[in-house]
């Protein structure tokens, strides 16, 4: 790949780490990011499971002189067609990840060879039943077959999710190169393929070296990979203790990246996204209230001096810590759900596995499988069953993600609650005067925030904040060269990046966002405020398109300051990285303007 296509890619990267989905419903956005996710995830995990169902007869006969597996030989044929068309899709779905295919070609192949493998495995499980009940009248059925019936499922699930979003990608007509372009996507997918892969494999070696069956061998390396270690299988040999030391911290260690890839992906950018929506939410919600109450179609409120910008901005921090607080909760709320439902409904099917071998319970099945998400393992109950093995393969790659997510939500709203109320009790114990003055700001009228903007308010409201900080710094050296302003840039700049070390990141004051923004306006427009009268004057000779698109550039200034759907106040960026790509895009226009002045 050359430079240029690398350059490219970055630059698709920065485009999806910053996307926001305030203009999108929530189905879109999770159609074009999750569902993809999710099917480069599982994908690779149905087509293992599809290799198991291969590797042993699907039925065991209980009755002497039966035949063992009647149509083997046509359900292995058929099987290793459906496996090979299933493998063709998960290449190019990789692919696709890794931009060698465009997406509109990588989809309809990779749903129509997922939908392939599902109906054929449905057909191969009921032609199979169907053989196995005339030929077999007492049988068992094995391991294989359960994870044939599992491929099927899974070949299903990721085969619509890839549908919804390939019809979604139809629809809106969007890029699809942006849309799978993140590299936490290809990172996922890359490693739980490793993890299978290492899964596996292992599997096949321990298998020979302590003489288990294969899948008996799948089902000891899941448990033990996952540090469960229930005890029911343990090599006994010499080489096999031996190898266990390098497998099991190789494992480990392929786990936890494919755990992080998981949490950056999950809960760093579905997190940011989702609450950007929400935020937005909020923000819309006061702007058709206003509508309401002023009958007038606005964005951005006439704003005529610095005390009513201040109120706006302290009105969008405190939507922004609102948002934020819903957030965790909710995120909290579903992340324990989905965990209640994996232990609760996983032992109902535990129980339903094991009863007949073992007459458990469902507290039994409750208890093992609490001990199994929580990596207790204590060994006292365990699946014997052929269904309740394979189930439990299948039911703890389902776990790992969901137990992953609960914890990490758990330690968010846990430090969330610690920190808001230690600045609760912050405004009991302190002085009034040592308090953070932005904690006892009140709700604003609604009819400032999004009123119709006037010709010249919002130029009011930052001549009127530029000039009191121009009042306030004059003894320091306000810039008033075009290379004493480039200088305070690059000192802006320096300082910025020191912020960026700092965890969590600094939240501006409103006096530090007005300075920022202030300078982003370029050297002519800060000229302008350092001598409003001289300027003011020369604006009187300007055509009214010219004065308009002067006060428009202002206005844009500010509105994607505090307003805009790119606003770290709204959008998905931290304050500090915005304030530093704004600053040195200024920078770099301002020396590119110099350049072409001062010629060749």
């Amino acid at each position: 790949m050359d430079q240029a296509e690398n350059g490219g890619n970055r630059e698709q990267d920065e485009a999806i780490e910053n996307e926001v989905p305030s203009g999108r419903s929530n189905l879109s956005w999770y159609a074009s990011f999750i569902f993809p996710a999710l099917a480069g995830t599982f994908g690779p995990i149905a087509s293992a499971f599809s290799i198991c169902s291969m590797i042993h007869p699907w039925i065991q006969p209980t009755s002497q002189g039966a035949t063992n597996d009647p149509g083997k030989k046509a359900l292995l044929i058929a099987n290793a067609i459906q496996i090979s068309v299933a493998i063709v899709a998960n290449m190019v779905m990789v692919l696709n990840l890794a931009r060698r295919i465009k997406f509109r070609i990588a989809q309809p192949i990779a749903i129509s060879g997922w939908y392939i493998s599902s109906f054929a495995l449905a057909a191969l499980v009921i032609t199979a039943s169907q053989l196995a009940h005339k030929q077999q009248p007492e049988y068992l059925w094995t391991q294989a077959y359960c994870y044939c019936i599992y491929a099927a499922v899974i070949y299903f699930f990721v085969a619509s999710l890839l549908l919804i979003s390939y019809l979604d990608y139809r629809r809106r007509h969007s890029r699809d190169d942006i849309r799978l372009a993140a590299t936490t996507l290809r990172s996922l997918a890359f490693y739980t393929i490793i993890y299978l892969l290492h899964l596996f494999l292992g599997a096949l070696v321990f298998s020979r070296l302590e003489g288990w069956a294969y899948l008996d061998g799948v089902y000891w390396a899941e448990t033990t990979l996952l540090t469960i270690g229930l005890g029911d299988f343990a090599p006994t040999t010499t080489a096999g203790r031996a190898l266990l030391f390098p497998y099991a911290i190789l494992g480990i260690i392929s786990l936890g990246l494919t755990l992080g890839a998981i949490r950056r992906l999950v809960l760093d950018r579905n997190r940011a996204m989702l609450h950007v929506r929400k935020l937005s939410k909020m923000r819309d919600r006061h702007l058709r209230k206003m509508n309401k109450t002023n009958n007038q179609d606005t964005v951005i409120s006439t704003i005529t001096g610095r005390q009513q910008l201040e109120t706006l901005y302290n009105k969008m921090r405190e939507i922004q810590s609102t948002a934020a607080r819903q957030w965790h909760w909710t995120a909290m709320a579903v992340s324990l759900s989905t965990w209640l439902a994996l232990w609760l409904v996983g032992a109902e099917i535990f129980m339903v596995c094991e009863s007949p071998y073992q007459n458990w319970t469902y507290f039994d099945a409750v208890y093992f499988t609490f001990a199994s998400l929580t990596t207790i393992g204590y060994g006292d109950l365990k699946p014997v069953s052929s269904f309740g093995r394979s189930f439990f393969v299948f039911w703890t790659l389902l776990a790992v993600p969901a137990v992953t997510i609960l914890i990490s939500n758990a330690e968010d709203t846990v430090m969330k609650v610690i920190h808001d109320t230690t600045n609760f009790l912050d405004n009991i114990t302190l002085p009034r005067g040592l308090r953070d003055p932005r904690r006892d700001i009140k709700a604003m009228p609604v009819t400032l925030l999004f009123r119709k903007r006037s010709r010249n308010g919002t130029a009011k409201a930052l001549q009127s904040v530029l000039n009191n900080r121009i009042n306030q710094e004059s003894s320091e050296g306000i810039p008033n060269t075009r290379r004493k302003y480039q200088a305070t840039l690059i000192d802006e700049i320096i300082r910025v990046i020191h912020h960026l070390n700092e965890k969590p990141p600094p939240s501006y004051s409103f006096d530090q966002w007005m300075s920022f923004l202030g300078l982003l306006g370029g050297y002519e427009r800060y000229k302008a405020h350092l001598n409003p009268q001289r300027y003011r004057n020369q604006d009187a000779h300007r055509s009214d398109e010219e004065w308009l698109e002067g006060q428009r550039e202002e206005a844009e200034i500010y509105r994607l300051g505090v307003f805009g759907a790119e606003s770290p106040l709204i959008g998905s960026r931290e304050e500090v990285n915005w304030i530093l790509s704004r600053l040195t895009e200024t920078l770099k226009r301002e020396l590119a303007d110099m350049v072409m002045q001062e010629g060749p």
